[in-house]
């Protein structure tokens, strides 16, 4: 009808900004020091978006609320403040057995090795928007699982059993 205004539509390039800003999808920053820090939480608290980081710099205890985590980009990153999420980025392709020796690794910076776990499981869910689906053991959740003999982020811990969509699979 005549004088109804039409929608402005959506603009793909701002599209995954939107996404973030709706809170279904994630945004990746790389701070490397306080000023950036600071203006990045500034800029994004006003948008209501909370980034992952990613960088040196590593945001405070009273920070933890304006991000969704922190992405350990290498065992010899610092680990954030207690009760701030992280996940760990490992530099090896392929099946990824580098990454329970990188986060073991990463223990010995300072993180718990119940930390550390959460760090491989229900902290990147959740920083991922998918923790309703992933991430934790519970009733109807997707899941992959490994079984070890002994604590998994111990060297020694051998692999007894691996499902995988909720099938045992073979070694």
């Amino acid at each position: 009808p005549k004088g109804t205004p039409k929608s402005p539509g959506i603009n793909p390039g701002l599209e995954p900004i939107r996404q973030a800003m709706l809170g279904n999808s994630m945004v990746l920053v790389n701070i490397n020091n306080a000023e950036q820090l600071g203006t990045c939480l500034a800029v994004f608290k006003k948008y209501g978006i909370r980034p992952v980081l990613e960088g040196r710099a590593r945001p405070s205890s009273s920070q933890a609320g304006l991000i969704s985590g922190v992405l350990l980009g290498s065992a010899s990153s610092a680990p954030p403040p207690a009760g701030i999420p992280f996940m760990v980025r490992t530099n090896e392709e392929g099946d990824g057995a580098q990454l329970l020796d990188d986060i073991a690794l990463a223990v010995g910076t300072g993180i718990s090795p119940s930390s550390a776990v959460r760090g491989l499981t229900g902290y990147p869910a959740e920083m991922l928007g998918s923790s309703h689906r992933v991430g934790l053991l519970k009733a109807g959740r997707d899941a992959d699982l490994i079984l070890f003999d002994g604590p998994p982020l111990l060297p020694s811990s051998q692999v007894l059993k691996v499902w995988v969509s909720g099938k045992e699979v073979s070694r």
